[in-house]
């Protein structure tokens, strides 16, 4: 697991040294065990520069540190991630000739670069990664991102030149791409609760999304989608299995996809909630690793009972150890500045994946499993439930208009922060997918945004953004209704947000983690199911099936409950002092309205909105603290690299 960064294009080396330089060091807590950078000539003034930062977890010898090159030095590459199936690999390629210099996956990719080309590569590689690779040779850029967006990738293109980093803070480090504040980025991000990708909340940074690779040659950067889960689910349809057939086969793909996520050269752990999908990864765990295998849980002092009795119950089923980690509301309040530097881009999640990273590295974990992707390929939110609801009711009101005018009426006008002013808006037009989704998943729609923001900042991110149309582009949702909410789900809120978070945040402190519920091909085989199968009659009803002598036997019927920090309560408690000075600040903060957000923040403690939409904007205002703070020491380099490169010829042009 690393940090990559790096550079292509015109320049003079020593300042594409200090750049290189920059970029890696900002990302030095995703790699605590090697930092190292390489800046090659590619002719015509033209280099590549490669960073890394390392935490080791297979092969912690100097065989294994990158960059990395092959034996000729005609390709080199920086990598990040976990490929589970590289020994399988290392032997194929061991047969045909390669020789290997370390025990590493890294190698294993290098070498399959080399012998099966880029989607050839892609193809094989089961795991989570983010890449680069200079075909020195063929003077070629390849940049690859996994098939579900576990591992981040960003990229900006400024004067014909390519940066690239696993963490956008690590681009602005650059100093040579003059960043803004996005208005489409943060306008989306109001509405949604995190900043989709490919945009992110800093012009003219982009996220490479899952499933794609980026070529360059010749100053032009090709974007290449390799998979999706719409067409690897629709090419396993032609393979018929019962229902029964279908649960073994689930049963057997989680324990193999566990099992592979268990090889470690450091302690491993599970981070436990007491959910279902965390209870049964910790028991197939335990099933497969030889070693002390820990759990580790968040509780929290003031509130007995709760979510730890079921961790508890499900780390006794297994056999683990559990370490319940204790979380106060004054933990958090001084921790808070520490978190809005770690993650990277404004959020309304993560604050959980932080601490249970932060206190299980400190007790000796550096691999943690985690539960993540089976809610939202088994239906585990009431957004299974009710956006088809919504879908009838819409549907039903349609053909009644005289009922569907009486229902907005008694819906009320309001200010626009309830739900009930959601549901107002979803009913007034047409019962559509994207319309009933946003109205369970939504943040915050215009009326409020609108009051958050400066007026022509707010108005270019409308116009820049369309949600609905943003929430209709997801391929595959012309599907079935669940089945289109599941890749709702998946796309919108677990890559944007619940892998977003839990890499940074889990990075933040040196902790790897990894998701066996969205190995690819788990995820496959459970896209290619039928609805009825997956959804019927209770949440995650086929998992249930599947792995239901795992779990305790009460939490088969339990009702789902996310894990969350008890945020209602702090922030009418210890929370409330601190929260009410940072929006009632004016520090240079041009951007947010502070009258819009003490508005807000006076709608909540009067019991009208949900904790999310106040810390949306907790969020924001504390990012863009981080985020407007001059980059230290090394701003007077900085000043003369811009001009520098600014003044150069680039034989390089970026694409539009």
């Amino acid at each position: 697991m690393c940090g990559i960064a790096g550079f292509v294009g015109a320049g003079r080396r020593p300042v594409i040294e200090r750049t290189i330089d920059a970029m890696t060091s900002a990302q030095r807590h995703r790699g605590p065990d090697h930092g190292g950078a390489i800046v090659i000539g590619a002719g015509s003034g033209t280099f590549v520069a490669f960073g890394s930062r390392r935490l080791a977890i297979i092969d912690h010898s100097a065989a294994g540190r990158q960059p990395m090159t092959n034996a000729s030095a005609t390709a080199w590459i920086v990598f990040n991630g976990e490929i589970y199936n590289f020994a399988a690999l290392r032997a194929e390629l061991t047969g045909a000739g390669y020789v290997f210099q370390s025990r590493t996956d890294t190698e294993v990719v290098l070498h399959g670069y080399e012998a099966w080309g880029t989607e050839g590569l892609l193809r094989r590689l089961r795991g989570m990664f983010a890449f680069a690779i200079w075909d020195v040779r063929r003077r070629r850029l390849l940049i690859a991102r996994d098939r579900l967006g576990e591992k981040p990738l960003y990229y900006a293109l400024a004067r014909g030149r390519l940066l690239f980093a696993s963490e956008l803070r690590a681009i602005v480090a650059s100093g040579l791409v003059e960043c803004a504040l996005s208005p489409a980025g943060t306008y989306a991000y109001l509405a949604l609760g995190s900043v989709p990708a490919p945009l992110t909340i800093a012009e003219p940074i982009r996220a490479l999304e899952p499933g794609q690779y980026a070529v360059m040659t010749s100053g032009h950067l090709d974007v290449t989608r390799y998979w999706s889960l719409e067409e690897a689910a629709s090419e396993r349809l032609s393979v018929t299995v019962t229902e029964n057939q279908a649960v073994e086969h689930l049963r057997e793909l989680v324990r193999e996809a566990v099992a592979m996520r268990t090889v470690s050269e450091v302690p491993a752990g599970v981070f436990l909630s007491g959910g279902i999908d965390s209870s049964a990864v910790l028991a197939a765990a335990r099933a497969s690793s030889s070693g002390g295998l820990k759990a580790h849980t968040l509780v929290f002092p003031e509130e007995p009972g709760g979510e730890v009795q079921w961790a508890r119950m499900a780390a006794q089923r297994s056999g683990a150890d559990l370490i319940e980690h204790p979380l106060t509301a004054r933990a958090l309040v001084e921790e808070l500045p520490r978190i809005a530097a770690a993650i990277d881009q404004p959020s309304i999640d993560g604050i959980n994946t932080y601490f249970i990273a932060k206190y299980a590295r400190a007790a000796g974990t550096v691999v943690a499993l985690s539960g993540l992707g089976g809610d939202e390929l088994f239906g585990g939110y009431d957004s299974f439930a009710r956006v088809p609801a919504l879908i009838r009711a819409g549907t039903a009101l349609s053909v009644i208009a005289p009922a569907g005018r009486l229902l907005t009426r008694l819906l009320g006008n309001g200010d626009g922060t309830s739900r009930a002013a959601r549901l107002r808006d979803y009913f007034k037009g047409d019962p559509s997918l994207p319309r009933a989704y946003f109205a369970v998943r939504g943040l915050l729609n215009d009326r409020v945004s609108a009051t958050l923001l400066d007026r022509d900042f707010w108005a270019a991110g409308r116009c820049q953004f369309d949600t609905l149309n943003y929430l209709g582009s997801i391929p595959g949702i012309g599907t079935d209704t669940a089945s289109a909410v599941s890749l709702l789900e998946l796309q919108v809120y677990m890559h944007n947000q619940l892998l977003r978070d839990t890499d940074v945040t889990s990075m933040a402190h040196g902790v790897e983690v990894r998701c066996p519920l969205i190995d690819h091909e788990l995820a496959e085989f459970a896209a290619a199911l039928p609805s009825e199968w997956k959804f019927r009659g209770r949440p995650k009803a086929l998992l249930v099936r599947a792995l239901g002598d795992w779990i305790p036997p009460e939490m088969a019927n339990r009702r789902k409950v996310g894990f969350t920090l008890p945020f209602e309560r702090w922030l009418r408690g210890e929370l409330k002092t601190p929260i009410t000075d940072l929006l009632n600040s004016s520090d240079g903060d041009d951007v947010v309205d502070r009258i819009g957000a003490l508005a807000l923040w006076t709608a909540f403690r009067r019991g009208r909105i949900h904790w999310s939409r106040i810390w949306a904007v907790v969020m924001l205002r504390l990012w863009l603290r981080e985020f407007q703070q001059p980059l230290p020491a090394r701003e007077k380099d900085l000043e003369q690299d811009r001009a520098i490169i600014a003044n150069e010829t680039s034989p390089m042009a970026s694409n539009p």
